[in-house]
């Protein structure tokens, strides 16, 4: 069995260091980190994704917390949260990575390939802006 509360606070520590990051790219235009195209899918403006990071950051710490304490409200097993959250995170996870799958191939010039994945991620895709973001790139494909 794995740490759990060492895993969890790894990875809070890498999404914090990603947030950081785009933050320095946005706001103080580094040129030792890739451009700003190139961290997010452009669904959401840099501003509005910065307001959504930041609360998750703070719900992932008090998660932290709790399994570090071992006890609270995300330590406690709940059934119904626990299925949905693996549903929504296994569709969210497919669609990610059709869409890096997409890219990649588009980069290497593989635009079969390219718009194959893009429309597999928008079979699987549930959110309208999600939705709208991979038609358009299945047109820039054209």
């Amino acid at each position: 069995m794995f740490d759990q509360p060492r895993v969890l606070i790894a990875l809070l520590f890498l999404f914090c260091i990603r947030v950081l990051g785009q933050i320095l790219v946005a706001f103080f235009r580094v040129t030792f980190l890739p451009p700003m195209e190139e961290w997010f899918s452009g669904l959401l403006p840099y501003p509005e994704l910065l307001t959504t990071q930041i609360p998750i950051i703070v719900l992932y710490g008090k998660i932290c917390l709790d399994f570090v304490r071992g006890s609270g409200f995300f330590v406690t097993p709940r059934r119904r949260l626990g299925t949905g959250l693996v549903i929504f995170g296994s569709l969210y996870l497919g669609v990610m990575i059709l869409r890096y799958c997409a890219d990649l191939c588009r980069r290497l010039g593989r635009i079969p390939e390219a718009r194959a994945s893009h429309e597999k991620a928008l079979a699987l895709a549930r959110q309208e802006p999600e939705r709208r973001l991979l038609a358009r790139r299945l047109e820039e494909l054209k």
